[in-house]
């Protein structure tokens, strides 16, 4: 089964309204191309779907609190995906992305100018939705994590393989990717008023978007290029010092690590590119990752001990599973 039917099932006690949080983000994206009529008529009508995560965590955290109506929080989802949409789109400017999701990007849909703008625009709409749950902590947990987001990605700007060490990838995908997770889990708590809950479904979320981005930086050195649509080592050309990348770059040896560079932020040709593989499994980098995301997925599964057993809690169990899974 792949990942996508497996999310379905993992998904189906929060699917209804799953469904919904989706249909408040599109109704965000169309209000956001209407904003540019030259363009709107050419435009999908709504974002490139992705795996619906963040939301689908957001709802799941509230129903292991014990909240029976989810539908109270399909907006407070759908406010978290926007968030990560917003990032997304001023990731494709950064990184002059055409598409994205199998769609086409915003900035290859307007240029890089309105792109920023309409990612503004999502977080500013994200934040409008939030505040409608009457409680500022949870507007400044969302405000926070935007902050560390840009500061992650700000920290991590331009540095060079040689200057980078295993904390690095660690500090950006922790401010950039798990900080997210983490407020999507810990919000309905928070509306709650359920300190000790939302604590640990912060450590939850955070465990969690750490293990999300380590194997997903893996994908690009041990992933099946068919699967993923695209060749692996493309982090190696678009030079980006991910977490398994430093590592290998740490245990080469003086003169490999010096071939090795030559790679970087440039486009390789398949002998290359195999060069790299080899050196991979060579030196286990895959299992190293491996089993570093796999400890970060232990700290979230022991974040779930205090809640009663329920579907929603099952569910978030399950996706612990699926994180570990994609880069198989």
């Amino acid at each position: 089964m792949d990942i996508n039917a497996r999310l379905a099932l993992c998904y189906q006690p929060v699917a209804r309204d799953l469904e919904a949080a989706r249909a408040i983000v599109a109704g965000f994206w169309r209000d956001a191309l209407e904003l540019v009529p030259s363009q709107s008529e050419t435009a999908p009508a709504s974002p490139p779907s992705g795996k619906g995560l963040r939301p689908a965590l957001c709802l799941m955290a509230a129903g292991a609190c014990g909240v029976n109506n989810l539908s109270d929080y399909a907006p407070m989802a759908a406010a978290f995906e926007a968030l990560h949409l917003a990032s997304l789109a001023h990731d494709d400017v950064i990184d002059r992305a055409m598409t994205r999701r199998g769609g086409v990007s915003l900035n290859a849909l307007w240029n890089n100018h309105a792109a920023v703008l309409g990612g503004d625009y999502l977080v500013a709409r994200a934040i409008e939705t939030l505040a409608e749950f009457g409680d500022c902590g949870i507007v400044s947990q969302a405000v926070s994590t935007v902050r560390r987001m840009a500061e992650a990605e700000l920290a991590f700007f331009g540095l060079p393989l040689e200057k980078a060490t295993l904390d690095k990838p660690l500090n950006l995908a922790r401010g950039k990717t798990a900080s997210l997770f983490a407020a999507a889990c810990a919000a309905p708590a928070r509306a709650e008023g359920r300190s000790e809950e939302q604590d640990a479904l912060e450590t939850y979320g955070m465990a969690l978007g750490m293990a999300f981005q380590l194997t997903d930086d893996l994908l690009d050195l041990g992933g099946d290029p068919a699967r993923m649509g695209k060749p692996v080592c493309q982090d190696v050309e678009e030079g980006k010092p991910t977490y398994p990348i430093v590592l290998l770059h740490d245990r080469l040896g003086e003169s490999d690590r010096a071939i090795f560079r030559s790679f970087f932020g440039r486009p390789i040709d398949p002998g290359e590119r195999q060069w790299i593989l080899d050196r991979v499994y060579e030196l286990g980098i895959i299992d190293y990752v491996r089993g570093t995301a796999e400890r970060y997925i232990e700290e979230a599964l022991d974040a779930l001990e205090p809640f009663r057993e329920s579907p929603c809690l099952r569910s978030m169990r399950i996706i612990c599973e699926i994180v570990m899974d994609r880069d198989r």
